[in-house]
């Protein structure tokens, strides 16, 4: 991986752990988790609040496993909405840790 690059995925502590496929509480029953979409807005409401050492990737590059598109073969900035992209959780670790701190210009 590159210098200041830090992998996210499933097999680290910043892992999304929502799955296609899954069942989830949704807060009156059971639900199943019907794409990539779905989980990744599950770990933006849910998880990442408990995501252990979050501040450790300020100002670093995340890698995960989810499919770019060929523009972005190379890297997706966090502030680029890409259709073509997969959805991924890295892109919601990505704009909480690089998010201006309050009271710090």
């Amino acid at each position: 991986m590159p210098a200041d690059t830090v992998k996210v995925d499933r097999s680290t502590q910043f892992g999304n752990h929502y799955r296609v496929g899954d069942r989830y509480y949704n807060g009156t029953g059971y639900a199943k988790i019907k794409d990539a979409a779905t989980a990744v807005d599950l770990f933006r409401r849910r998880e990442v609040r408990g995501v252990a050492d979050v501040a450790a990737l300020r100002g670093k590059n995340l890698a995960c496993w989810c499919r770019l598109c060929p523009a972005h073969a190379e890297g997706k900035p966090f502030d680029v909405d890409c259709q073509d992209c997969d959805p991924c959780h890295a892109d919601v670790l990505g704009e909480v840790v690089n998010r201006p701190l309050a009271g710090v210009p």
